[in-house]
């Protein structure tokens, strides 16, 4: 099991793609990662067999909701269960949660359940507020302030990181929920809401992350790297 089926479809944010597979490719050797398209889940005989994991993008989360509905949800939702491991960022976050609440009253709201439901709980956003964000620029960007604690961690697994945040998803209510730990919270919104939760879905392990920490630049880089390979860890762990 040494590949990450990186989900390339329609509605994914293209320049995350190859910044995901370098990452994980330079960092975690052993891996590699392969591009597939919605119709590779659904159709593609065993290929759970390899599956070092599952990675969910950011981007936007109704084209999954259309191309993965049915069969490649159910595939998905299998493997995990079955012990697999699924990484979903942003709208790959979303999209892993059991209900997204989205632009609530805007003019980009989404509103609606998701079938694969590995965070048991609400993904709610903007997290940093309504009627910023535009699917076609930055201008809701910010660099979120994410304090990094490991479940059950010593002080020196806890740090800060400036990670590029943009429309992302807080979970609502994360530490109530059962079998949901919070890697990461936005330490500058008011109540410190859960960024990174990991959820045990049945044997297996679901991370989601509301923020990039694949889209560090030449100001947050180092701080970013070490966000994500802590991110890859904590899925890969047991």
């Amino acid at each position: 099991m040494t590949t990450f089926y990186l989900y390339a479809g329609d509605g994914v944010h293209r320049p995350a793609l190859a910044l995901i597979a370098d990452f994980i490719e330079t960092n975690f050797p052993k891996y590699s990662v392969q591009l597939v398209g919605p119709k590779f889940f659904s159709s593609f005989p065993n290929w759970e067999k390899n599956a070092a994991g599952i990675i969910i993008p950011g981007g936007r989360d109704l084209p999954y909701m259309r191309d993965l509905k049915g069969v490649a949800n159910q595939r998905i939702s299998d493997f995990v269960h079955d012990g697999g491991r699924y990484l979903g960022i942003c709208a790959g976050a979303y999209y892993a949660a059991s209900y997204v609440d989205f632009e609530r009253g805007g003019e980009l709201e989404v509103l609606g359940e998701r079938e694969l439901g590995f965070f048991q709980g609400t993904a709610i956003g903007p997290a940093y507020g309504l009627g910023q964000y535009s699917y076609e620029t930055d201008d809701g960007a910010v660099k979120a302030q994410v304090l990094w604690k490991e479940p059950d961690s010593h002080i020196s697994s806890t740090f800060i990181a400036d990670v590029y945040f943009n429309g992302g998803c807080a979970f609502e209510k994360a530490e109530l929920k059962q079998n949901t730990s919070v890697l990461g919270y936005y330490s500058d919104i008011l109540g410190q809401p859960a960024a990174i939760v990991k959820c045990r879905v049945g044997k297996g392990i679901a991370i989601l992350s509301g923020v990039h920490p694949e889209m560090g630049d030449a100001t947050n880089y180092i701080e970013c790297k070490r966000l994500f390979k802590r991110l890859i860890l904590q899925l890969l762990s047991e």
